[in-house]
């Protein structure tokens, strides 16, 4: 039932003014043409609001323009539910069926549309992937080039406009998806050049995820594995990110890949934006429960390209060393708590 509370003075006045006549103020048919049953308090609620106004009803610093504005209570009720929001990490099961480890293939930065795509390698890897027994893949962005004029590359490289190059994206991925053998997809900076460029919330990568039925973890997601094997069943965490920064040098790169792992605890993690293929293994000392002096382990992977280094291109302009094209594994047991990481 509503209830004065319910509306500003604003909205009071301007619903008396929608009710009133010559010989009635408008309180009451205004709360039975809101569906609220009449009561002193909105009598109260009625006089107070309207009291030294003019017929018209809808003046002042309290008058509204639009009878769906939001009052400044909901918005504030709405902010403390965005702002004290949880984050919680994406949920993969995952139940072995031939392996004794689960094979997470992490890929990314393809960059479909300019003439040095690897693409008959990347449709290889989809290939494989689907064909592998206990084998999926988490994707880590990049997947077209989505050239810009405000970008470090121009449009005019791409042989693919942005259309075809999403619609042959969704044409790749399908598969994995439909086989239930894509489990994430991540947003890489290519896709953001969109926003970045426009102003505008749009990822064309979010589109994909939606249109495939698939989760969407945008730039980065923490992932909980529950793997179960014959013989038991171990859970993992995982930190998938696109990667960033400009480092050329391996030294630079792993740098970066150590200081993400730092801040992102878990038990491995893969990130890309790079194009390096690479897997490295950190460890470093803690007290377990018991007191003793543990030596701990988590691999971090750089998850490679799909873009080859040729002439007359982005990369070779700006003198980067050439990538290996492929892509990186995290191997995930189920009758032990062990991670590997593969490329």
């Amino acid at each position: 039932m509503v209830s004065p509370k319910d509306f500003t003075p604003g909205q009071l006045r301007k619903l008396a003014a929608e009710h009133r006549t010559d010989s009635d103020l408008g309180y009451r048919p205004a709360v039975t043409a809101i569906g609220g049953r009449w009561s002193g308090s909105w009598g109260r609620a009625f006089q107070e609001a309207c009291a030294g106004v003019s017929s018209f009803g809808n003046v002042g610093a309290n008058s509204v323009r639009f009878d769906n504005a939001r009052p400044v209570g909901e918005i504030h009720e709405d902010y403390l539910a965005t702002t004290t929001r949880k984050e919680y990490a994406l949920d993969i099961d995952i139940i072995l069926q031939q392996a004794d480890y689960y094979n997470c293939v992490c890929a990314g930065d393809v960059h479909l549309g300019p003439p040095e795509c690897a693409y008959d390698e990347w449709l290889e890897l989809c290939r494989w992937t689907i064909d592998s027994p206990d084998t999926g893949m988490i994707f880590h962005g990049d997947g077209g080039n989505i050239s810009t004029t405000g970008g470090p590359s121009s449009p005019a490289v791409d042989r693919l406009p942005y259309n075809e190059q999403i619609d042959l994206l969704l044409y790749n991925l399908a598969p994995l998806a439909d086989a239930d053998c894509l489990h994430l997809l991540l947003s890489g900076n290519h896709e953001t050049r969109i926003r970045r460029a426009t102003g505008v919330d749009e990822c064309p990568m979010r589109r994909v995820a939606h249109e495939l039925g698939v989760p969407y973890g945008g730039y980065e997601q923490f992932v909980r594995w529950r793997i179960a094997g014959a013989s038991g069943t171990e859970t993992y965490t995982g930190y998938h990110h696109h990667g960033r920064g400009t480092a050329r040098t391996p030294g630079g790169i792993l740098n970066n890949l150590v200081r993400m792992a730092e801040i992102n605890r878990a038990d491995y993690l893969a990130a890309g934006h790079t194009h390096h293929l690479f897997a490295h293994l950190i460890t470093w000392r803690e007290v377990a429960s018991d007191g003793e002096i543990i030596v701990r382990k988590e691999p971090v992977v750089n998850t490679g390209s799909y873009q080859r280094t040729q002439g007359e291109t982005y990369s070779t302009e700006k003198a980067y060393a050439p990538a290996l094209i492929g892509a990186a594994s995290i191997h995930l047991y189920g009758s032990k708590h062990s991670v590997h990481a593969r490329t």
